[in-house]
């Protein structure tokens, strides 16, 4: 058997070696099929297959509080230490928080950088069996006052910032004007080291954090993480720490009352749905593409085949069986799939690397869920990508193998005998349409899906987002949590840096604002119409708030429906007003316009703390809904906005207009705001189109990537029907010659090949509608502005692979129209 298929290598080779070109348009198509499909299961082994990278990843959980209205929320201080007391099912359990404010980093010059920091009990790094590179992670008692004055590095801003000194550890640096001793440094590509935050600093609860009101604790995976202890499932934890917050909401009603807790695998924090749909939309298009190419293979090996006719009539004539004609072709199958699977390895690589590249380059913003690679996943070529590689090159091997092979089983042995090469059987007729049929199909599914996701694309761009984004800069800044002492003299800067920007030449108005347009609401707010009868604050609903400068809505252009906005006699010692949003006067009062009638919300407060006193505030004015999250986000927001002036609790930069280029502002801009106060860095400087732009950066890296695969499969059946065309019109170069002779004219000739053609485009537009409805459905929840059943682009589709299978099909149908009738007679039947 081995000397067997020793002999069937040996003589494969010398058939490949033999049709050159044929083999490399084979190596090449197979090359960029499997390579793409490499690409992208690199991904998906990474994100969603393999097991987290910590010792007991499948006992790690995260935790958030739940609303009565069944959201997941943020942490409050003593509910998270009640939970931590009173739970027997942890091992380690841990806060965690990216609240509030940012960690800034001092200089010599008095001048202080922002370091992405998060907050969190000492037992956090224990929890994920996380140990340091260089000296430690936290000690016990490191997260209690007076002993919380130590930080852990990762290695990425250690050798950024610090210059990899190995002396560092054990020595003081300045965050927030304060000494913190550096305790460890995380280790290099680690989890630790390859996501977003920087530093770790032991979180401690004192003060105005020691309350049930003020939801602070909050990360992506949850206020806080936990180990089960071993043999403790996740139902048995949940089930336990729904008892302990049914306990809670008995006992402390004003702020518990109706509240529960979300505790699930960290898993599936880690990755969102967003990210599991997207990977799972661009692994089906890839897939696609790779059937479309084994399909494209199957044919020209179909047609090589054929030209072997005799070759295989001698072989069956000497005693060959059927099995040893199909393990031949498939042996030159599996050559070709190995070697387009080496290429297809380099292609991988390289198409993997330069994915990384570019969403390692993504900023970490709300809108980028979709694509952001979490940092617990390492994408790497490894043995797992390679036998996922292996493993499809030979089920290729064996797809388009078997299409050549099958045929010639019944290979008729009269070709011999008459020394002519046979004509195609009807069994290879059918299976040769079939395969076009088949990549059309395919083809079809492809650009209709890319065609859905392009379109949904360009309406958003023209999409109304509720505001004017020209000529409008936006700054971020940054700034310790506990770098203003009070409220007034948080107020007293905003008014210094915004009237120092008024200022300068081209400035129209500018406002601070706690969160930018289309990146979520920073914040939520309890609120009730203070008309109604009074319930718990537990119990009221929650609307998105927004803390904004007086001139907000003036720098955007918002649409004051009824009332007014915001004006310079609203200030802290004047009652309180707020601004709603349509949505929310609908919402709140379906039966009026809401202007003049008040509701009940939190009081304002200063920084992050919240205290679970209500204030009640009059509408003075409603504003046409302003576009607050990305456009793939379906939901209606129901939005308050109340003015800095009156609850000066945070910010997160400045919006600003100008009559000139918005980014000639940015040098402008960092002088006015360090000339009042080094402590606040500007780190982000960009155009509000940048923000709208980057809010559909996952839109529009889904369907280019679907535009690319769907470009690939029109290409690929354009040169499958074109050879199954033109090879056609050699096998048919007799019939043609007669119909000549008889008095065809060039005219129907013509008309006879192209319309073969077109029948078997026909048939497979059909057949892929079919797919395209199931595909489509899945696209669903990607589309704005665009149905699935969009008759536009269904249509577009539709005659752009017709015109491409017309256009295939003209070079060989121009073949056949210039038949010499007495040539054709004379010549032997291909």
């Amino acid at each position: 058997m081995v000397d067997a298929l020793a002999a069937d290598v040996r003589y494969a080779v010398r058939v490949l070696r033999g049709r050159p070109w044929v083999t490399t348009v084979v190596v090449l198509t197979l090359a960029l099929g499997i390579g793409a499909n490499t690409a992208i299961f690199s991904f998906i082994d990474a994100i969603l297959l393999r097991p987290l990278p910590y010792p007991a990843a499948d006992r790690i959980v995260g935790i958030f509080e739940r609303r009565p209205t069944g959201q997941p929320n943020p942490m409050s201080t003593l509910n998270y230490l009640d939970y931590a007391r009173q739970s027997t099912v942890f091992e380690q359990i841990s806060a965690t928080t990216i609240c509030c404010g940012v960690t800034m980093l001092g200089g010599v010059d008095g001048s202080a950088a922002p370091l992405a920091g998060l907050k969190v009990s000492a037992s956090y790094f224990n929890v994920f069996g996380a140990h340091a590179a260089y000296g430690r992670t936290f000690a016990a008692d490191e997260d209690q006052p007076a002993r919380n004055h130590v930080v852990v590095l990762s290695h990425r801003v250690w050798a950024a910032r610090f210059g990899s000194d190995p002396t560092l550890v054990g020595r003081s640096i300045v965050l927030d004007d304060h000494p913190y001793t550096v305790i460890g440094v995380m280790p290099e590509n680690s989890p630790f080291d390859r996501g977003f935050v920087e530093i770790w600093i032991p979180v401690s609860f004192e003060g105005d954090r020691l309350n049930r009101s003020s939801h602070w604790l909050l990360t992506l995976t949850g206020g806080a993480v936990a180990l089960l202890k071993p043999g403790v499932t996740v139902e048995h934890a949940r089930a336990e720490m729904d008892g302990i917050a049914a306990r809670l909401s008995a006992a402390y009603p004003d702020t518990n009352k109706g509240w529960g807790v979300d505790l699930e695998p960290y898993a599936s924090f880690v990755v969102p749905p967003e990210l599991r749909r997207s990977l799972y939309l661009v692994f089906a298009a890839v897939a696609l593409m790779l059937l479309i190419t084994c399909v494209n293979v199957a044919n020209m090996m179909l047609a090589w085949a054929l030209a072997r006719d005799r070759e295989v009539a001698v072989r069956l004539a000497l005693g060959a069986t059927p099995w040893q004609l199909t393990r031949q072709f498939l042996t030159e199958s599996l050559l070709l799939s190995m070697a387009g699977g080496v290429l297809g390895v380099l292609v991988g690589y390289g198409t993997m690397s330069v994915s990384k590249t570019i969403l390692a380059a993504v900023p970490a913003t709300t809108s980028m869920l979709a694509i952001i690679v979490p940092a617990d996943a390492s994408v790497q070529l490894d043995a797992r990508v390679l036998s996922f590689t292996l493993i499809v090159s030979v089920l290729s091997a064996v797809m388009f193998g078997l299409a050549p092979a099958l045929p010639m089983r019944g290979a008729r042995r009269a070709a011999i005998a008459s020394g002519y090469r046979a004509t195609a059987t009807r069994a290879h007729q059918r299976l040769r349409n079939g395969l076009v049929v088949a990549q059309i199909a395919l083809a079809f599914v492809l650009l209709t899906s890319a065609g859905l996701l392009i379109r949904s694309v360009v309406n958003m761009g023209a999409a109304d987002t509720g505001f004017d984004a020209t000529n409008v800069l936006t700054v971020q800044l940054s700034r310790a949590e506990r770098h203003f002492e009070n409220a007034a003299q948080l107020r007293a800067f905003m008014r210094a840096v915004v009237a120092r920007l008024r200022a300068v030449p081209g400035v129209q108005d500018a406002a601070f604002v706690d969160g930018m347009p289309m990146n979520g609401a920073p914040r939520a707010t309890f609120v009730q119409r203070a008309s109604d009868r009074i319930v718990e604050r537990a119990e009221r609903p929650i609307a998105d708030l927004k803390i904004v400068g007086p001139a907000y809505f003036h720098v955007l252009g918002l649409r004051v429906r009824r009332g007014r906005t915001f004006g310079d006699a609203d200030r802290e010692t004047t009652p309180l007003v707020a601004v709603i949003n349509e949505t929310m006067a609908r919402t709140f009062f379906a039966n009026s316009d809401g202007v003049g009638q008040r509701l009940l919300m939190d009081a304002p407060g200063f920084g992050s703390v919240y205290t679970s006193e209500a204030a009640a505030y009059e509408v003075v004015g409603v504003i046409a809904d302003e576009r607050l999250t990305p456009f793939d986000d379906r939901s209606a927001h129901a939005v308050v906005y109340v003015s800095n002036e009156q609850d000066s609790r945070d910010f997160l930069g400045i919006v600003m207009r100008s009559s000139l280029d918005a980014r000639r502002l940015e040098p402008a801009v960092r002088v006015a705001v360090a000339a009042i106060d080094r402590g606040v860095a500007v780190t982000h400087v960009q155009s509000m189109d940048e923000w709208v732009s980057q809010s559909t950066t996952p839109d529009r890296f889904r369907s280019i990537l679907l535009a690319i695969f769907a470009a690939v499969a029109l290409a690929l059946s354009a040169i499958g029907i074109y050879g199954m065309m033109a090879y056609a019109v050699v096998q048919r170069t007799h019939e043609f010659g007669i119909r000549a002779a008889i008095g065809a004219s060039r005219a129907n000739l013509i008309g006879v090949t192209i319309g073969d053609g077109v029948a078997l485009a026909a048939g497979g537009l059909a057949i892929g509608a079919v797919g395209a409805i199931g595909a489509t459905r899945f696209l669903q929840s990607f589309l704005s502005g665009v149905g699935a059943w969009d008759v536009t682009t269904w249509a577009a589709a539709a005659a752009l692979l017709a015109i491409v299978a017309v256009a295939a099909c003209y070079l060989p149908a121009r073949e056949a129209a210039s038949v010499d009738p007495v040539e054709a007679l004379r010549k032997e039947s291909w």
